[in-house]
């Protein structure tokens, strides 16, 4: 009898160890929902709790997240759901993912990209059903009425895209299409205008032209156009340090407008003995840098043959002034000392009697009408550091047959040698650039510079940007080292006097 109980015993608690686990719970748990179901499931679950407590239960699961199961062609796959780590209850059912179906390239492919599966492609397209036409809107395409087979879905024919309509407005202002929400940005009709203002150009900033734009969008209508920045404008030397006689002094010139360093040059020590022949009486003034002095006129000075003096109460001169020696019709020479670097306007204009000139080689600045009418100059030699020949420099020197232009030489100004007795010139390559009538010799018909008219040779280099009008005169031969196509492209005005043109391939007279 003591043995029965103790089995007894023995078999209830190894029943409720079993019971009490979680697997045992849930078997039992799934036995008692067969037998007495529960809407909800949850009350049974209560009264088992009661009857048979679970003292091993997770008090709190470990969630895990399911492995996620990729579907195929052929099985179903699935996604999310989490379960308990400990007890393995599942706390969220997964998602199921459905069948990929089989995939393949083209519509007569047989073989599936993703698996082994073939299909039976061939088709006869026996079977055809007609696809309605689609017509096209102005926010959609149309398609054109087509056949498609019923077995294998093909297009057999038609069905092709038609484009889109445009959008449709009754007015050009109109903003909103007929048919559709379409808003259009309509374009300005530039009704109104206004002026964009010239800018003139200066030497040390770019100018546009006069132009036009829209006063409503904004627009340009007429477009200004970029003027090149105009050449800066040279001052006179101004001299920086006077040279003495043990130590050189230096000097520059600088654009009036913008300040511009243009040139600097050193200045030679002074010679106290360079002036033992000098003219007495003579002119000066101190100039602005209170360094230099200008000789502005002839003064009190009666000599024929003018020899300048190099300095003046202790300091160089630079510079022989503007009309200086005007009309002085009695001088026959002048010398100009070293030190002296420009010949102002009209220094020498009129001096009929004057026959030569020295120039130093420091002169760099020979302004216009400087040598103007002086009809006996014969000789003057012109220094290697001029750049420019102004406007009528040598206007009417009508003794001027010879004349050597230094290669330092850039411009030569419009009338420079008009009138003269030049029966050779050879143009050095560094010229850019011939004035018009710079070397048109024919005379005056008042008789005043009547000179033989002889002819007159003038050889002119490659590189000319421009020759002006009539810069030669007839019974002149010019020798242009390049070709005629080279000669026509910067002669301004073809219609000069009769005058021959020898150029490398070709001779022909204008």
């Amino acid at each position: 009898m003591k043995i029965r109980v103790l089995a007894l015993i023995l078999t209830v608690v190894m029943m409720s160890v079993v019971l009490t686990s979680c697997e045992g719970l849930r078997l039992f748990n799934n036995i008692w929902e067969a037998l007495f179901p529960s809407e909800g499931g949850d009350t049974n679950n209560f009264w088992l709790q009661i009857i048979f407590p679970d003292f091993n239960r997770c008090k709190t699961h470990t969630i895990v997240p399911l492995e996620t199961i990729d579907p195929t062609c052929t099985s179903p796959g699935a996604v999310g759901g989490q379960v308990c780590q400990k007890c393995g209850e599942v706390i969220v059912e997964q998602t199921v993912l459905p069948l990929l179906g089989h995939e393949f390239s083209g519509k007569k492919d047989e073989t599936c990209n993703r698996c082994p599966y073939t299909r039976d492609v061939a088709c006869g397209h026996e079977v055809k059903e007609t696809l309605p036409a689609v017509e096209p809107t102005c926010t959609s395409t149309g398609r054109s009425e087509g056949e498609r087979c019923i077995s294998c879905e093909e297009i057999v024919s038609g069905y092709e895209i038609i484009q889109a309509l445009p959008h449709t407005y009754d007015n050009p202002s109109d903003q909103k299409c007929n048919y559709c929400d379409h808003v259009r940005v309509v374009e300005c009709l530039h009704l109104n205008t206004k002026e964009i203002k010239a800018v003139e150009p200066t030497c040390t900033e770019e100018g546009f032209t006069r132009g036009a734009e829209c006063a409503a969008c904004g627009k340009v209508l007429v477009k200004p156009e970029k003027i090149d920045k105009i050449p800066h404008t040279e001052s006179d030397w101004i001299v920086d340090v006077a040279p003495t006689e043990t130590e050189k002094g230096a000097m520059h010139t600088q654009c009036t407008e913008c300040g511009f360093i243009i040139n600097s040059l050193e200045m030679d020590v002074i010679n106290p003995d360079a002036d033992a022949n000098a003219s007495k009486d003579l002119f000066f003034y101190l100039n602005e840098d209170k360094k230099s002095y200008s000789l502005i006129s002839i003064g009190d000075c009666t000599d024929t043959d003018i020899v300048v003096p190099s300095c003046y109460n202790g300091l160089p001169v630079t510079k022989i002034e503007n009309s200086a020696f005007f009309e002085q019709s009695h001088i026959t020479s002048i010398v100009i000392p070293k030190g002296v670097y420009t010949v102002g306007s009209g220094a020498f204009r009129g001096c009929t009697s004057l026959v030569s000139v020295t120039l130093p080689s420091t002169v760099t600045t020979i302004k216009e009408y400087a040598f103007y009418g002086c009809e006996n100059l014969s000789e003057i030699n012109l220094p290697k550091g001029i750049t420019s020949i102004e406007n009528s420099t040598f206007f009417g020197c009508v003794s001027l047959e010879n004349i050597e232009l230094p290669q330092s030489l850039e411009t030569i100004g419009v009338q420079s040698f008009c009138y003269t007795g030049i029966k050779t010139v050879i143009i050095p390559s560094s010229v850019k650039s011939i004035g018009a009538n710079a070397f048109c010799l024919a005379h005056l018909e008042n008789g005043e510079y009547v000179k033989s008219n002889e002819k007159t040779e003038i050889t002119v280099f490659v590189g000319l940007s421009k020759i002006g009008a009539y810069s030669f005169s007839k019974n002149t031969t010019v020798y242009f080292k390049g070709t005629a196509k080279e000669w026509n492209n910067i002669l301004i005005n073809p219609m000069n006097y009769n005058y021959k043109v020898v150029c490398s391939d070709k001779t022909f007279t204008h």
